[in-house]
């Protein structure tokens, strides 16, 4: 994380789309480091994967959102051109 909250994977597109980016955080220290991993590691881990998911519903919620308004200006538009044409 850095120090205003925001999550580096977020800068790295390919970590977008990773929902088991804590499990595999997990497994690489585990080999790594030969041993489990320490339950406050692993709740650690489980947080950061929480905020990931928060933030990729937010940025599903805003493509979603200006799809919506896109729609709604394309028939906007169409209602403007059948205005013009009467």
């Amino acid at each position: 994380m850095t120090h205003d909250g925001m999550l580096l994977f977020d800068l790295d597109p390919h970590w977008r789309h990773g929902r088991r980016i804590a499990t595999h955080l997990l497994k690489i220290y585990e080999t790594r480091s030969g041993d489990r991993a320490d339950p406050h590691l692993v709740a650690f881990y489980r947080s950061v994967r929480a905020c990931i998911r928060i933030r990729l519903a937010a940025h599903r919620l805003a493509d979603a959102t200006a799809a919506q308004w896109r729609r709604r200006l394309e028939r906007i538009d169409q209602y403007l051109t059948c205005i013009e044409k009467l």
